[in-house]
């Protein structure tokens, strides 16, 4: 675990701090090694743990300091990840798939008002359709949903 938690530190590793060397394991430890100058195994050996150990590759001493910026200096100038930082991107969403379907419903006449007034398929609610030729499209005020004029009776 100490072999995880060093390179999540480091950040060449994002995945749980477990102990078993997986893939995403092996391919942190790989870089790691890459960017250390170590024969890119991806395997643990003495040479990965004493270099993840060494303070030289970004690990400050135990009794070093870091001078703190000025107190007048800008906190509008954005500054730079360090040189050997790593952010992993966020996986994209998964696309969903949106069935296309072939047609709209079609609506029906209400009885006496053929060519003016449709009962809507999706809310059996009364629409105005006058103006519209039959086989159009129109949109139902209740739903938001397509639906087909029909043809005249």
């Amino acid at each position: 675990m100490e072999v995880q938690t060093e390179l999540a530190r480091r950040g060449y590793y994002n995945g749980p701090i477990d102990g078993v060397i997986g893939p995403g394991s092996q391919m942190a430890i790989r870089e790691f090694q890459t960017a250390a100058g170590l024969s890119a195994t991806g395997q643990i050996d003495d040479n990965l743990v004493s270099t993840l150990r060494a303070a030289e590759l970004g690990a400050p001493a135990e009794d070093s300091y870091v001078e703190p910026p000025p107190e007048d200096s800008d906190s509008s100038v954005e500054l730079a990840p360090p040189e050997n930082s790593f952010v992993a991107p966020l996986p994209s969403p998964a696309p969903t798939a949106v069935p296309k379907q072939d047609s709209s419903p079609m609506a029906s006449w209400v009885k006496g008002k053929e060519g003016q007034q449709v009962l809507s398929p999706f809310t059996g609610g009364v629409v105005d359709v006058s103006g519209f030729p039959p086989g159009a499209e129109v949109r139902c005020p209740y739903s938001g949903k397509i639906f087909v004029v029909p043809t005249k009776p």
